[in-house]
């Protein structure tokens, strides 16, 4: 489960726009056994507000994700329709439980099943404010506008000090151990929002990667802080057995933008420059006058004539006593001639005695 990328152009001009990155995945004990993820994350905007939630239910009870989604959407509603802004602390915590009891009445399911902690960050478009309200053991990141190290924003709390046990929403001292925190973004880079299966990030052992995750959502990255969120999330489920779900709000401030872009963005690759052309010398072409001038001047050269192939004479035919007399005469009673190279085991003998002609098979076959 991820929450679709999205972005919030501010009302005021002084207000940094908003860009949110998040997802959601069933923990390693879950995933297992094909049982569902029991967290949930829920974004909501108007022209006034801006508020991101997520919740983790409790897997002991059997309404554990009816209660994380009810969480949420009473994160909402509380947000839409509260002036948090002007209510004082004590005043706010009531009014959110109310509002979370009565969408928790909805759901149809025994209230005591609904065991579910929560986060809540609400920011104004309008005034730059913030607001954070935790129930539990969820817990938030906040961010400078240079991206320097992640400081604490709300942490796990209950009052036993026990980090195996904390507080529900449905719990009757909810309110009392509630925590509410306020600030301004205007010099800030981002928030991350997590539940108890992403706890690590409290560490400094992954400080880079929120640094990275806040400012690709900052700048708008789109795709690339995507996959930051989903590889960040999987490393927990696969070293843990707690849902794990993660929240990055990135603001558009200035120096923000300028470092995460020099930072994080990622680069194009660059077409290979194409390598100069080499200089020749110039040949001007001389005028069409003065080269028709030198035409006429330069006098066509006589082309040689090819000589003339001599005619075929005539075949001879010679006579026996013609041969005799051209000398060949090398035995007194007869002579040899080799004739057409068809003929190539043969020879024609000539009796000078006789007169006459024999052809003598050298293949040993007369």
């Amino acid at each position: 489960m991820k929450l679709t990328h999205s972005t919030s152009a501010a009302t005021g001009s002084h207000i940094p726009t908003i860009h949110v990155t998040a997802q959601s995945m069933a923990g390693q004990y879950h995933a297992v056994r094909s049982q569902e993820n029991e967290d949930s994350i829920i974004k909501f905007e108007n022209d006034s507000i801006m508020v991101v939630a997520v919740s983790d239910g409790c897997s002991e009870s059997a309404g554990a994700k009816a209660a994380s989604q009810a969480s949420c959407e009473a994160s909402v509603k509380f947000a839409k329709t509260r002036d948090i802004w002007s209510t004082d602390d004590n005043t706010l915590k009531s009014a959110f439980l109310s509002v979370i009891d009565d969408v928790y009445m909805d759901t149809k399911l025994p209230y005591n099943l609904l065991k579910a902690t929560l986060l809540l960050l609400v920011v104004s478009k309008i005034t730059g404010d913030y607001v954070g309200i935790s129930i539990g053991d969820c817990s938030a990141l906040v961010l400078d506008e240079n991206l320097n190290k992640p400081e604490v924003l709300l942490k796990p709390y209950n009052q036993f000090m026990q980090a195996t046990r904390t507080v529900f929403a449905n719990n009757k001292d909810a309110d009392a151990l509630m925590a509410i925190v306020r600030g301004r973004v205007q010099d800030k880079a981002g928030f991350v929002l997590f539940t108890d299966g992403a706890k690590a990030l409290l560490e400094d052992t992954y400080e880079e990667e929120v640094k990275k995750l806040v400012g690709l959502t900052a700048i708008n990255a789109g795709e690339a802080a995507q996959t930051e969120a989903d590889v960040l999330v999987n490393t927990f489920q696969q070293g843990g057995h707690d849902d794990v779900s993660i929240i990055a709000v990135g603001l558009e401030n200035p120096n923000t933008v300028r470092i995460a872009s020099t930072l994080y963005q990622p680069k194009q690759e660059e077409a290979p420059e194409s390598e100069p052309a080499p200089d020749f010398p110039t040949i001007t072409p001389a005028p069409m006058e003065m080269e028709a001038e030198k035409t006429e001047e330069m006098p066509a050269p006589d082309k040689p004539e090819k000589p003339a192939m001599p005619a075929a004479e005539p075949a001879q035919e010679f006579t026996a006593e013609e041969l005799l007399k051209n000398g060949i005469i090398q035995r007194p009673s007869e002579f040899f001639v080799q004739i057409s190279p068809f003929l190539q085991n043969s020879l024609m003998t000539y009796s000078a005695t006789t007169g006459a002609f024999q052809f003598c098979d050298l293949s040993g076959q007369s």
